[in-house]
């Protein structure tokens, strides 16, 4: 997928979302969706065959760090393979969030990829 073509599917994506600002996902890679914020991570340089799409689940309290930790490993436990995702800690805003590879997503329209982040 080449930048033009990621940057229309995003572009295309936010308008069947119906979000106001329709260029952000495009030109920042970010959206927010029912006050869940979703960033898309792509390089068209390297790996242009994929969007990292990491979806913001919340910050991680201090008192209850350890056992939100043991939670977060246990469900990557439970799915057992990266490519349904994987639960991870942001390192710069201590958010707990979900991560998934979206794969060839010149193959997505941008409908298909609305209804995958609805």
């Amino acid at each position: 997928m080449d930048q033009e073509t990621y940057w229309e599917l995003c572009r295309n994506t936010s308008i069947a979302l119906g979000v106001s600002d329709i260029d952000s996902l495009a030109n920042e890679g970010y959206l927010s969706i029912d006050g869940i914020n979703i960033q898309f991570i792509y390089d068209g340089l390297f790996l242009n065959d994929r969007i990292l799409c990491v979806c913001e689940i919340g910050k991680i309290k201090k008192e209850l760090k350890e056992k939100i930790l043991e939670s977060l490993l246990m469900l990557n436990f439970l799915t057992g393979s990266k490519t349904t995702g994987v639960f991870a800690v942001d390192p710069i805003n201590q958010c707990a969030s979900f991560v998934v590879t979206l794969i060839n997503p010149e193959n997505l329209s941008a409908d298909d990829l609305a209804d995958l982040l609805r």
